[in-house]
């Protein structure tokens, strides 16, 4: 079999690599619910959390139960089977979390794969389908966004995954079925998938024209699959409870006002272009307006605009609310290609591969740089050094505000790293550092934030009492690239120092 850089063999081979080097360095998380509403929940079943241990939204009962369920799941199952082996200790917690990002990217690489496979018969001929490929794998932020144990990458995957099902041609008796559990299971790992299920829904009812059998099929698919997400989390929660209902009234019936904060309605209007940055933005918002205009039953604005427009007006906003629409992207552009060759253009053969180029000179660098970027701030990084480092000592940690990486928020301990018996100091500026913080027969770290280096005589006298530099929490050769990506702050980076006298 000849293979050439165009073949599709060359393009899922270098996609696989990307998506299993992004599960190894990404350590760690990109928002804080990605730990504290799942691997921590996990951690009530699997015994090192307590219920007051857990955030706010444990007690009134908002949240779903399911990937937690799944975490505890294979966290468990991963021990016992470490147990079998012949290796010495238990695994380590930085262990567990890659092999979850690493499920996570095979299920994502599954499902984009599979979504080419149904997508690829319909691309007309002569259309550039290596380049139709790649936008399933290589936009810069896919493999990031791949590898997230998080709500928002495993409820847009099993909507692409319907998505999927939708398209394939081929049938069977329990298809419909199949379709509405899918959609199910994206609504309970995260609620406000419900968005996207609505404007499907409509899609099918005015478009499909799907029988009476069909629809019941999917409806008793969809009801049946949350019934078991009501068994879930009333076994979780330990208590009968419906957690749609409760997350409903929490953050649109409650009279009090939400609890989350509260941003305006053009929010992500203003703030679209951050994330995914303006070079891949501005496409992204050009090819949905024109689809609006020329293509207005297009299947992607039928799940992506009830999303958008309902988050729009929801109170608490946040841009990891758009990430799972990431996974939608290769539609927008599928649907885009076929609405423009109705148009007769000059050139447009060349205006494509001119294009091409130009999407490779500005992604193939953020790809490569995100490929081994250490999720959000990298607080994971530092604690993996200190396990390293120190697994079997007595360790003090010292730390500024806002940058102790096992506690940032100050309350809210992240006890699935936390090594047993450290103790913790908190400083509130790096000129209270002095020699009596200094705890005898203990190894004594002190970690603060490159903003907190400001005081120019108080960091000269960290070397002075014996504290040497050890590692950032992003590596240093990503600050010249990270400070031209929009809403980076090379300040939030860790700093840790260990006392070496």
């Amino acid at each position: 079999m000849k293979l050439s850089l165009h073949s599709p063999w060359i393009i899922l081979f270098f996609g696989a690599f990307f998506f299993v080097l992004t599960a190894w360095k990404s350590t760690g998380y990109h928002h804080g619910d990605e730990q504290h509403q799942i691997l921590e929940w996990a951690g009530l079943k699997l015994g090192f959390n307590q219920p007051e241990d857990l955030p706010w939204e444990f007690r009134d009962q908002i949240r779903p139960c399911l990937q937690p369920t799944l975490a505890y799941i294979f966290i468990s199952a991963i021990t016992a089977v470490s147990g079998l082996l012949p290796f010495e200790g238990e695994v380590s917690p930085y262990t567990l979390a890659f092999i979850l990002r690493l499920i996570t990217s095979g299920l994502s690489f599954g499902v984009l794969t599979f979504l080419f496979l149904v997508m690829r018969k319909k691309v007309p001929r002569g259309a550039p389908r290596s380049l139709f490929l790649a936008s399933f794998f290589f936009l810069w932020f896919l493999p990031y966004l791949s590898v997230r144990f998080s709500s928002e990458t495993w409820g847009g995957l099993f909507l692409a995954l319907a998505l999927a099902l939708f398209l394939w041609e081929r049938t069977f008796s329990l298809k419909p079925f199949v379709f509405g559990l899918l959609l199910a299971l994206s609504f309970l790992f995260r609620y406000q998938m419900a968005l996207s299920i609505l404007g499907f829904g409509l899609y099918i009812l005015i478009f499909a024209n799907w029988p009476i059998k069909k629809m019941i099929l999917a409806s008793l698919g969809f009801i049946g699959t949350i019934f078991l997400g009501f068994i879930l989390d009333s076994w979780f929660y330990q208590d009968l409870v419906f957690s749609p209902w409760n997350y409903l009234n929490e953050t649109i019936l409650s009279s009090e006002g939400p609890k989350f904060g509260s941003l305006p309605w053009n929010f992500y209007l203003i703030n679209f272009f951050y994330f995914p940055s303006k070079f891949i933005a501005y496409p992204i918002g050009i090819l949905t307006i024109f689809l609006l205009v020329t293509r207005p039953k297009s299947l992607f604005l039928w799940l992506f605009i009830p999303f958008f427009i309902a988050h729009s007006f929801v109170p608490h906003k946040e841009l990891r609310f758009m990430f799972p629409m990431a996974f939608l992207i290769p539609l927008l552009i599928y649907e885009s290609y076929v609405s423009l060759r109705r148009f007769e253009l000059p050139y447009r053969g060349a205006v494509l591969r001119g294009l091409s180029l130009i999407f490779l000179v500005l992604n193939l660098p953020l790809l490569i740089l995100f490929s081994q970027k250490p999720a959000g701030v990298g607080r994971m990084e530092i604690t993996q050094f200190i396990h390293n480092q120190h697994q079997e000592k007595e360790v003090h940690l010292i730390y500024a505000d806002w940058a102790n990486p096992y506690d940032p928020w100050h309350g809210l301990t992240t006890n699935f790293y936390l090594p047993e018996g450290m103790s913790r100091t908190r400083i509130s500026s790096v000129c209270e550092v002095r020699p009596s913080l200094i705890q005898p027969n203990r190894v004594n770290l002190l970690v603060i934030r490159k903003f907190h280096k400001t005081k120019v005589d108080c960091v000269e006298n960290l070397n002075s009492l014996g504290f040497d530099f050890k590692v950032q929490s992003i590596p240093e050769w990503m600050e010249p690239h990270l400070k031209h990506h929009d809403q980076w702050q090379n300040n939030r980076i860790l700093e840790l120092y260990q006392y070496e006298k």
